[in-house]
């Protein structure tokens, strides 16, 4: 009975510690982007052209990991103006403000690849640049989707770099509700860095 505890006691000295479960643990997020803003088919009026074009943008939020493949994220995503000119008298240009809830998934068969999808709310501020007579910037909502994905390449203890692109839908007004002609989606291709 004696030599069986023994075996029992040197048997459980080489076992594994116990797995202890994945605790919730949170990180911060930000993102650089280059964005695509491809114009509408329709005129905001018959003698102005729809806006579209490129521009910088910039995102941040934060994020808790539920597990090793599952976590949600918050952002706020600033766009860069984009802007058409009109004749030679001004500018139309617009800017996209979103706040976002996110959900972040990787694959264990491809720990690198980061799916991201989500949706929020967006506004956009329409302007004319120099202002022409005494119309103001307007303000405009509507719901908005998210969809990408981040490849990192570089994963250290507290922080990471991916690679990134975003494809982002944004309900616009039509051209009878007053919109500039800006279309409905944007692509970004930009850089993301987590810090954990």
């Amino acid at each position: 009975m004696i030599g069986a505890l023994l075996l029992s006691a040197a048997l459980l000295r080489h076992l594994p510690p116990p797995a202890t479960p994945l605790q919730p643990h949170a990180y911060a997020v930000a993102m650089a982007a280059f964005s695509h803003h491809p114009a509408d088919a329709f005129h905001y009026r018959s003698f102005i052209t729809s806006v579209g074009g490129h521009a910088f943008d910039i995102s941040g939020g934060g994020g808790v990991g539920l597990s090793p493949a599952l976590a949600i994220e918050g952002e706020l995503v600033y766009g860069g103006t984009v802007s058409t000119p009109q004749f030679t008298f001004f500018e139309e240009q617009a800017r996209d403000i979103l706040l976002n809830g996110l959900v972040r998934y990787r694959a264990a068969a491809m720990p690198r690849v980061s799916l991201i999808g989500g949706g929020g709310y967006a506004w956009t501020r329409t302007s004319e640049h120099p202002v022409q007579g005494s119309r103001p910037a307007l303000w405009w909502h509507g719901l908005t989707l998210t969809a990408g994905m981040d490849v990192t390449i570089v994963d250290a203890a507290h922080a990471a770099l991916a690679p990134s692109f975003r494809v982002r839908w944004i309900d616009r007004p039509d051209a009878v509700d007053g919109g500039n002609g800006l279309g409905a989606f944007t692509f970004q291709v930009g850089a993301t860095v987590i810090v954990r």
